[in-house]
């Protein structure tokens, strides 16, 4: 198997923390700030929204600057949304609003792992590769969703839960680091062996 799989598995395992789970909790995280629920519904919207805008945009900006770039910065604007959403203590949903639409930016599992799997592997490793991860993603996520709710009935709070988002975005930025620099000597090994046949 191909070294950088694993690393891609790490990262395809973690995916569900920025996307299910957050997903999952969100309206009961805005609740637990003080919103009421109508409130928490409509930040959720802007959640969604950004689930749909997010990954036209990360089509588009790839193509121009990189896949490790993109995936990078967009895991980096992520942050900052989550950030924003744990140390702002304003109950103003106008002042949270911008930051629960930036932790889009966090979710990858729409675009990003299609293309980062793609362009790890290769095209002809695609239809292989990518069913097996999604597997990972799959039993992750069933994971996560009782993770956060057990980490809340804990704590009493989803401070333990963003905190949890926040490690999983640092970790994921060093993967997508890890599995492109692995994927590209893995070429240059391939390569190397082609020109000697």
């Amino acid at each position: 198997r191909m070294p950088q799989f694993y690393t891609l598995a790490f990262l395809i395992a973690l995916m569900p923390i920025l996307s299910v789970a957050y997903n999952n909790h969100f309206p009961t995280m805005m609740s637990v700030k003080g919103f009421s629920t109508t409130i928490s519904a409509s930040l959720f919207s802007v959640v969604s929204a950004g689930n749909v805008i997010v990954p036209i945009t990360l089509g588009v900006i790839i193509p121009k600057i990189g896949i490790k770039k993109s995936l990078t910065t967009y895991l980096c604007i992520g942050f900052i949304g989550i950030l924003g959403i744990l140390i702002i203590p304003s109950s103003n949903p106008l002042v949270i609003a911008p930051f629960a639409f930036l932790t889009a930016f966090a979710r990858l599992d729409l675009i990003g792992s299609p293309l980062l799997i793609r362009d790890a592997f290769g095209s002809e490793h695609y239809t292989d590769i990518y069913p097996r991860l999604q597997v990972i993603s799959y039993f992750t996520g069933s994971l996560v969703v009782s993770l956060f709710g057990i980490l809340y009935d804990t704590a009493n709070n989803y401070t333990p839960c963003y905190l949890l988002i926040l490690i999983a975005i640092v970790i994921s930025i060093l993967l997508i680091s890890a599995t492109l620099r692995i994927s590209a000597k893995q070429r240059i090994v391939n390569q190397q062996k082609f020109s000697r046949q």
